[in-house]
């Protein structure tokens, strides 16, 4: 639907116009489109995370006349490439704008090392929030509760948290999603996670999430270790993604924790005083031209109209104050202390790696030429790896870990 109302497109100044794109009809172009200069040549390639889909297609379906214009050929993607590949893909210059959750220091970090410098428009609000069953009688968690679970799985019972004599399973994220990004920059400050919670419960899709937190302990999702039906799990999502799974995809059975005391709502996201309170961001490169296309889309989202229009795809209002960066804070990429950790942890999960490794007979070199090479031996030996023992989620994480390491290496 075209989010500009008949008022303002009659108060639109006339001067504004934009050449006939080459290969399309004008009819394919909107007043909206018109009026911004766009057109179905010059549009922008945009990308993002799973959770900002909806921006994605709401904005080329404001701009451009669907009924006429379709899908094929154009340049909506078909599928998010997610959190960090749509980042890798803006640094590699093969995106003009994503939308995204903030980005995780090991991002910045890759950033920096290409000489790129990301420029960050907040353009909706977000929140990071925990989840159980329903009928767990827990209500709250702590900060330092969150780090116990994770950092340390030092606490297994959903007693010490207030509720029932129940194991606590703690679902977690692979480190490229964007829930893990909040993770990391708002409470576990980029400190690797409990190698046990790794092997056992990672979830590589969000939907996945809310499916282990509402069925797990009646073994309602297929891969699982070691299940004890007396339990209910622990998991970690964004809130919006959250609300428009329960209201329009009839995800049921979970309930939020109230985090040091606060429960989340859009109230309590959008006045603050739920402090795991974000966003999502447009993010451009920096050098990005003022009269670069993208930011003209930048334009119209920061207008009311297109905050109309976030909202309408169930998406919070932007804070009028915009400060980039996650209201926890996030680890600064120049920090030596947290630098010389994440070394640390890399020199010990590539240790580990190649145990695992010599166990299967196999010794390959591992070093910036063969990361590529290895992760790829990794997932052909994915079912193999499994039948002798070695976790699912272990295998994702390595995968991951060579992953970064690989585009890290990248000129």
């Amino acid at each position: 639907v075209d989010p500009v109302t008949e008022q303002e497109s009659k108060s639109e100044p006339e001067s504004v116009s934009t050449e006939a794109s080459s290969g399309y009809s004008d009819a394919l172009e909107t007043v909206l489109a018109k009026h911004y200069g766009i057109t179905m040549d010059n549009y922008p390639l945009l990308d993002g995370s799973t959770s900002t889909r909806s921006i994605v297609s709401s904005l080329y379906n404001a701009f451009f006349n669907i009924s006429e214009a379709g899908y094929e050929g154009s340049k909506l993607p078909g599928t998010p490439s997610k959190t960090v590949p749509s980042y890798r893909k803006l640094i590699q210059k093969e995106a003009d704008m994503i939308f995204v959750p903030y980005a995780s220091s090991a991002v910045l970090q890759e950033a920096k090392d290409h000489g790129v410098e990301l420029e960050f428009h907040r353009i909706a609000a977000e929140a990071l929030v925990f989840i159980t069953h329903a009928d767990n009688t827990a209500e709250n968690i702590t900060r330092d509760q969150v780090r116990e679970i994770y950092l340390n799985y030092g606490i297994r019972n959903w007693k010490e948290l207030g509720g029932p004599d129940k194991e606590l399973v703690p679902i977690c994220r692979n480190a490229d999603s964007g829930s893990q990004s909040q993770m990391d920059n708002l409470i576990l400050g980029n400190e690797a996670m409990h190698p046990e919670i790794l092997d056992h419960y990672l979830l590589p899709l969000m939907w996945d999430v809310l499916e282990a937190v509402a069925y797990y302990q009646t073994g309602g999702f297929e891969e699982h270790h070691a299940l004890n039906r007396d339990c209910y799990a622990l998991g970690y999502s964004l809130f919006t993604y959250v609300e428009d799974a329960v209201r329009n995809y009839g995800m049921s059975g979970l309930k939020y924790l109230s985090y040091e005391g606060v429960a989340p709502s859009e109230e309590s996201i959008l006045n603050g005083t739920y402090t795991l309170s974000d966003g999502y961001y447009a993010v451009l490169r920096a050098d990005t031209p003022a009269d670069h296309p993208a930011r003209k889309l930048l334009e119209f989202l920061q207008s009311e109209e297109g905050q109309k229009m976030l909202e309408s795809v169930n998406l919070l209002p932007a804070p009028e104050a915009e400060e980039a960066g996650p209201s926890g804070g996030y680890l600064d990429p120049d920090n030596e202390g947290q630098v010389e950790r994440q070394e640390e942890q890399e020199k010990k999960d590539l240790a580990d790696l190649s145990a695992l490794f010599e166990r299967f007979g196999e010794s390959p070199e591992l070093n910036p030429d063969t990361y590529s090479s290895v992760g790829s031996w990794l997932l052909d030996h994915r079912d193999e790896l499994i039948e002798k023992g070695i976790p699912s989620g272990r295998i994702a994480y390595y995968w991951t870990l060579l992953q970064r390491l690989n585009n890290l290496a990248r000129p």
